[in-house]
């Protein structure tokens, strides 16, 4: 099957964009389904956002690839690199903007949401035609794909099992419906440095969300930055 190379960008575009949308009700429409959890932002983090633009995006490569015939290893390469742009443009416009206004808005999120969506298919089209010196082998860029999915997967079990053993009516409890973030690097110094061995726990307060995900729920930098072993109690 041939289409117009400029259609199908538009369609892919818009593609992501209406389905990216409707990913963001379809937990809620899923009676909470567990197995739903694993492809729909299951909060109202960031990171559990980025699904919104990985999956769509994803179900237009393999339509692409299974139906168009795009199979070659330049197409492959350029739409994955294109995907991991757009979540990175995701991730840092985001703390970018709330850090400079101190606030979150839903206007911020939905422009974020369309810019990321035009940045990942254009600069996917863009590596494809005019820079084939840059071009992974096909198995590495499936790897990388697959590798973000396991990444969802995994993160959003943990995340989705430790928030159906949270209690609301406990004080202090966390609502799943709350904002997850990594720990910005200003609260971990403010809360850091006047401890006993600021540069140990400094450390650890940037390692520990490295290497284990999702850990904390907070609303602002003066709030303490917990351990993965106390979130995880």
């Amino acid at each position: 099957m041939k289409i117009h190379q400029t259609a199908n960008l538009t369609a892919g575009i818009l593609f992501t964009l209406i389905l990216g949308t409707l990913l963001h009700f379809c937990y809620d429409w899923s009676g909470h389904n567990p197995f739903a959890a694993l492809f729909l932002p299951i909060n109202e983090s960031v990171w559990e956002h980025l699904k919104m633009l990985f999956f769509p995006a994803l179900i237009y490569t393999l339509f692409e690839v299974f139906v168009l015939s795009k199979t070659s290893a330049r197409f492959l390469s350029a739409r994955t690199l294109g995907m991991v742009l757009g979540m990175f443009f995701i991730v840092s416009s985001f703390y970018t903007c709330t850090g400079i206004t101190g606030k979150h808005s839903l206007a911020m999120d939905i422009l974020i949401f369309i810019l990321a969506v035009l940045a990942a298919f254009l600069l996917s089209r863009c590596l494809e035609v005019h820079c084939p010196a840059v071009c992974l082998p096909s198995w590495l860029s499936s790897a990388i794909l697959l590798l973000i999915v396991l990444c969802f997967f995994i993160f959003t079990a943990r995340l989705h099992s430790r928030s159906s053993r949270i209690r609301p009516d406990k004080p202090g409890a966390v609502s799943a419906t709350n904002h997850w973030h990594f720990p910005t690097l200003y609260g971990m110094l403010k809360n850091n440095c006047g401890s006993a061995k600021p540069l140990p726990s400094l450390v650890n307060g940037i390692r520990a969300p490295v290497k284990r995900g999702y850990r904390k729920c907070i609303k602002s930098s003066r709030r303490p930055v917990l351990s993965g072993r106390e979130l995880y109690k």
